[in-house]
């Protein structure tokens, strides 16, 4: 990813620049995605809707990163290339992050997994909490009817559950990506109506870890996505309003917040858990 990217930068001609912009957003896509199921393999089933809730905060903070960024760096070439180089920092972490154990265990590696269980348990302070003999049942991963994505049209409840799945995801991705880039038309500093297109997306994620423990996913979603809309909707009409840019403004910030609360509900806890790795693999294509 960082590579292409950087490349990018170098790029004498748009055919050379765009084929390194595409390979590095496939690479991004995917990196993306398995930081997303390694996280929530890593935590308790308790934890897992919170963390799949907070972990697009790190998104929001990159477009504002991005902003500041751009508006220190104006020219594109040496922007991309510091953007690239950013990914090198991280790199470190790998050598700290643990394998996860689903995957280890899928993979006929027992004792592995159960040294990492082990690991978190210590760390968590819960290592007093095992029982002195203890052992994981063990699977192939050829056997996990999971890791196929025919599963998913396998009976008609989860067929209709994925296929409502994707609709959401691409309606989601086009309202979601269009208000980004539609930022910078809405008047005023380039940098300062892209940056806030991000920081809005804060509080939406952290007002949604509350909602999904008090009124529930199906209401929550189902609420931000009307909310989403109706003000995307209102927006068409905003000119008309006195202080129009001011009602443009505010409705573009109120989608955008909403339609990213959306995200959080559907990608985390609405999917069965056998096959969740495919769900939210095909649902994050559909998105992009």
């Amino acid at each position: 990813m960082s590579a292409f990217s950087f490349f990018g930068g170098f790029a004498p001609s748009l055919a050379l620049h765009a084929a390194c912009r595409f390979l590095a957003g496939m690479t991004t896509a995917s990196m993306a995605l398995v930081s997303f199921v390694m996280m929530t393999e890593l935590v308790g089933p308790s934890r897992r809707a919170l963390m799949g809730t907070l972990f697009p905060l790190v998104f929001a903070f990159g477009i504002a990163m991005h902003a500041l960024l751009a508006y220190l760096i104006p020219n594109w070439r040496y922007y991309t290339m510091a953007t690239s180089l950013l990914a090198v920092l991280f790199l470190p972490l790998v050598l700290l992050l643990p394998e996860s154990p689903r995957w280890l265990l899928l993979h006929g590696q027992q004792a592995q997994a159960k040294a990492v269980l082990v690991h978190i348990a210590v760390k968590n302070g819960t290592a007093g909490c095992l029982p002195r003999s203890w052992e994981l049942q063990e699977q192939k991963l050829h056997h996990s009817r999971g890791s196929n994505p025919k599963v998913l049209f396998l009976n008609r409840t989860l067929r209709n559950q994925t296929l409502v799945q994707l609709f959401i995801w691409l309606v989601n991705g086009i309202t979601y990506y269009a208000l980004t880039m539609a930022a910078s038309s809405l008047g005023g500093d380039l940098y300062l109506s892209t940056a806030l297109s991000g920081l809005i997306e804060v509080p939406g994620y952290l007002l949604s870890a509350w909602l999904l423990s008090t009124a529930g996913r199906r209401l929550s979603l189902c609420g931000t996505m009307v909310l989403g809309s109706a003000a995307c909707i209102a927006l068409q009409f905003a000119s008309h309003f006195v202080y129009g840019a001011t009602v443009e403004n505010a409705l573009s910030l109120a989608a955008k917040m909403c339609i990213s609360m959306s995200f959080c509900y559907h990608l985390p806890v609405l999917c069965r858990t056998d096959a969740h790795n495919c769900q939210v693999t095909s649902g994050w294509g559909w998105h992009r």
